[in-house]
């Protein structure tokens, strides 16, 4: 079984869980997202020939 998040659906659950373990995985998993739409948009020509 796979697991799915939304960007907006980290930013929601990290405001309510507060351990210093899920406040690292919410930030990493932002971060993860942040380095993947500049991926997209770094690579826009090539995604457009595809």
């Amino acid at each position: 079984m796979s697991r799915v998040f939304t960007e907006q659906g980290v930013s929601t659950l990290s405001t309510v869980l507060r351990s210093d373990t899920a406040i690292d995985a919410s930030v990493r998993i932002i971060d993860c997202f942040v380095e993947m739409r500049h991926f997209v948009a770094d690579n826009a020509a090539m995604t457009e020939r595809m």
